[in-house]
């Protein structure tokens, strides 16, 4: 192997405005600026790209088999612009290219002091190398200098005849600065929100967003795979410290409400695909909720409401909804150059109404199906009473058929037994479970009183009556409506029980029916606050 000095020192030409936003970066950017490196390797037709993170002896390689760079391709390398840098939308293999600005491999710079590559062209002998001195580059406090083209950047060429038919660019990215040292050793913790990437250790915090952001594929288990298979002639696979299975995107809930109609839907000129998902619980962790933007299948800024909440209105279940709004089309020349959002124009604003319009109908949605479980699970559950209108069956049908109406399936079950449950909701199949029996049966409920199981049947009369609070039929408990102490909900349970209770025992003897009406006078004259 001989060497060769080409035209060396090199420096770098940047555009000021992208220095002001490198100055701002924080700890928190870290996985953003090395997804830019990994976008990078995307935009090289790479097939497959290395991370290797060693935190104690404070470096990172990211190693692809990418189409590598010539002396002249690192020339280009080194202009970082302001504004798109190539007319070229696609790449030799077909992709669409993501970078337009050239930040990916200055986006680190805040992050690491040297910034070393090697990069090699099928076919050429030459392997160009450079070290980079980005701790010359950026200021004490984490300022990228605003002279940074007045740095020299050493390098030269290799001759390798024996890697002639390979092709690659290896970074390493050695020596941490104090913002690459506080994502590693964690140095912040929110203790008082546990579920949230910023407690997570930081290997897995990283992976979590690199899954989250790059172009990579779903699971092919996933339903999700097939519909948002992003085409291309290449694979694009990525691994993080040697594991055998690469990276996949993350998936954040399994029951999928809503997606697109067709291959892609339009809004003036931006063409997208998009899923809601939900597994009707909080998504966690919390930074996996609302929607993510992705261009070209890359993530495109934190996940986002588009403003949904912010009117005024409170949505609970808005918690609940994760999913993904994919541009294919007409979005990429409003990208900003942090690659974090997108520039206005009116079709992007129409954009954000019409997913506006999405999570508060899903949101809606999903709290008229919370309180319809909630309902049915009153009729369901054999040791509470919890709502006296979950008792009449009529109630109850009403709201199997609104849960099947919004996607639940209802299934019969075999004949219920005194011990059974008449009703059972499994969430995670979206299923109602009914009895076979419970349409030629009036109740719908039943509880357990001292070990014996009973069915729970409302009906009203006169308060008057010997039986004033309920009666007993069979295995029946009658429970009258208009009894006042039933009226108190938060008690509601209680009261139940408690007039069940004495009621069997006179019909078991133990107290004469003198003695349980004499207690009905004490009860009703203790409780007497308790009426509503």
């Amino acid at each position: 192997m001989s060497t060769a000095i080409g035209n060396w020192p090199k420096k770098i030409t940047v555009d000021k405005r992208i220095i002001t936003i490198l100055s701002g970066s924080t700890y928190n950017n870290f996985p953003k600026a090395l997804k830019e490196i990994i976008s990078n390797s995307y935009d090289a037709d790479a097939s497959e790209v290395k991370i290797t993170v060693d935190i104690k002896g404070e470096t990172i390689t990211v190693e692809d088999n990418g189409l590598g760079m010539s002396e002249s391709d690192f020339d280009f390398y080194l202009r970082i612009a302001g504004k798109t840098r190539s007319t070229r939308e696609f790449t030799l293999s077909g992709r669409k290219r993501i970078g337009q600005f050239g930040v990916g491999f200055l986006s680190v710079f805040p992050f690491c002091r040297t910034y070393n590559i090697e990069s090699k062209k099928k076919g050429s002998p030459e392997i160009i190398f450079a070290a980079i001195p980005n701790h010359k580059f950026v200021e004490e406090d984490q300022k990228v200098l605003t002279d940074i083209e007045e740095i020299p950047i050493q390098g030269g060429k290799k001759i390798d005849n024996s890697q002639l038919n390979k092709q690659f660019t290896k970074i390493k990215l050695v020596g941490f600065t104090r913002l690459a040292k506080d994502f590693f050793k964690h140095a912040y913790l929110v203790s008082r929100r546990r579920e949230t990437i910023l407690n997570y250790p930081p290997l897995q915090r990283l992976e979590w967003e690199l899954c989250e952001d790059l172009p990579i594929e779903f699971d092919s288990h996933n339903e999700l795979s097939e519909k948002f298979a992003y085409k291309s002639n290449l694979p694009f696979r990525v691994y993080l410290d040697s594991k055998d299975k690469h990276l996949l995107r993350n998936v954040h809930a399994n029951n999928i409400l809503e997606t697109h109609k067709g291959e892609f839907e339009t809004i003036g000129k931006i063409k997208f695909k998009f899923f809601i998902a939900t597994d009707y619980k909080p998504v966690k962790p919390v930074e996996a909720r609302h929607l993510k933007m992705r261009n070209f299948n890359v993530g495109v800024g934190p996940r986002t409401t588009f403003g949904v909440g912010l009117e005024g209105r409170t949505y609970a279940r808005l918690a609940h909804l994760t999913g993904e709004v994919h541009f294919i089309d007409g979005m990429n020349d409003l990208i900003n150059v942090a690659r974090d959002n997108f520039n206005f124009s009116p079709d992007y604003e129409e954009l954000q109404e019409y997913f506006r319009g999405k999570l508060r109908k899903w949101s809606d949605e999903l709290d008229k199906i919370d309180q319809d479980e909630k309902f049915i699970s009153a009729a369901e559950d054999k040791k509470h009473v919890k709502d006296l209108s979950a008792l009449v069956k009529s109630n109850v049908t009403k709201k199997i058929s609104d849960l099947e109406k919004r996607g639940f399936t209802v299934s019969k079950a075999k004949s219920s037994s005194a011990t059974s449950t008449p009703i059972k909701i499994d969430k995670k199949k979206k299923e109602v479970i009914v009895s076979e029996d419970i349409e030629s049966e009036d109740a719908t409920k039943t509880i357990e009183i001292n070990s014996k199981t009973f069915k729970l049947k409302l009906e009203n009369w006169d308060t008057d009556d010997d039986y004033p609070a309920c009666k007993l039929k069979g295995r029946t408990i009658i429970i009258n409506e208009d009894y006042p102490l039933f009226r108190n909900k938060k008690f509601l349970d209680v009261f139940v029980k408690l007039h069940s209770v004495l009621l069997l025992n006179v019909e078991d003897g133990v107290i004469s029916k003198k003695a349980y009406q004499s207690l009905l006078k004490d009860i009703d004259k203790t409780f007497i606050d308790y009426k509503n």
